[in-house]
């Protein structure tokens, strides 16, 4: 796979920029969510590579980012190189809200504050988002849950305006083509989605270190700046 920067890619980053500033009504707010977007996508990036996996860099598109990778052996090392992104760009959230706070920048707040949802919104474990590659781990009914917090999300946490029913109806339908390809998967290769205990231990305690911090971040506005003062910064 091509590990360099294409005209595609290009003009993807050039079409997400131009659409996330119309959304957001500041280029300055885009190009930070952005960025914090390339950091999750390298994060995937990097641990593909640790895994010997071909990977290409980020493609943006105005709903987000990916890279292409190619095909793994077993669910665990999918399901860690999807952990990757959230677990990387999570932590990149958190730093630029913790900045935000310390430096007392709305700008950076606003912008560490949607790089916490975007990255817990990724942990959904639902395919096509990166929480349903690692909910494969533990079987096929974690869908349920997934289509459950998919519709909190969009419809209760970000609230059922025009915009989110427009993200939900894409994200649905990708959901839709996603679970018909996994239901192909666990059909024709049932041992791609064998794990070990002690793997998938590592894995869920991963995800809820991750998700739980996100999520708490999130429906805690105080938490950061408590966290900081406790600290004396």
């Amino acid at each position: 796979m091509n590990q360099k920067i294409d005209s595609q890619q290009i003009i993807g980053f050039a079409v997400a920029l131009a659409f996330w500033w119309l959304l957001l009504g500041s280029i300055q707010v885009a190009v930070g969510v952005i960025a914090l977007v390339f950091v999750h996508e390298m994060g995937h990036f990097i641990a593909a590579r640790s895994r010997g996996i071909s990977v290409t860099m980020p493609t943006f598109t105005p709903f987000g980012a990916y890279v292409q990778t190619g095909p793994s052996s077993t669910i665990g090392d999918e399901a860690f190189i999807k952990m990757a992104g959230p677990l990387v760009g999570g932590l990149a959230a958190l730093a630029v809200l913790a900045l935000g706070y310390f430096m007392g920048s709305p700008l950076m707040v606003r912008i560490g504050s949607m790089g916490v949802f975007l990255n817990l919104f990724n942990l959904i474990p639902l395919d096509p988002f990166d929480g349903g590659g690692i909910a494969q781990v533990f079987g096929r009914w974690t869908v349920v849950p997934g289509v459950l917090a998919f519709v909190y999300f969009f419809f209760m946490l970000a609230g059922g305006n025009t915009t989110n029913l427009i993200f939900g109806a894409f994200f649905a339908f990708q959901a839709y083509q996603a679970y018909q390809y996994r239901t192909m998967q666990w059909q024709s290769t049932p041992r791609y989605f064998h794990s070990t205990p002690a793997a998938k231990a590592a894995i869920a305690l991963t995800y809820l270190a991750v998700g739980g911090t996100l999520a708490w971040t999130l429906l805690n506005p105080g938490f950061i700046p408590s966290l900081l003062s406790s600290v004396g910064l």
